[in-house]
């Protein structure tokens, strides 16, 4: 059964409450995705001196 918001072109409590679910979801990955990020380019740089170091012995 239609509520007046959906009728009205808003939306309902309920997809209101699926949206942020799936956007909160999405916005913390990317949040944690950008905070590792230079941690990442860190390793990788470190991974690749220790390599250049070990073949140079």
């Amino acid at each position: 059964m239609p509520t007046l918001n959906s009728i009205k072109g808003g939306f309902s409590m309920e997809q209101l409450f699926q949206y942020f679910d799936y956007g909160f979801s999405f916005l913390l990955a990317i949040y944690l995705l950008t905070r590792m990020e230079k941690k990442i380019e860190a390793l990788t740089t470190s991974i690749i001196e220790l390599t250049h170091a070990q073949n140079k012995d």
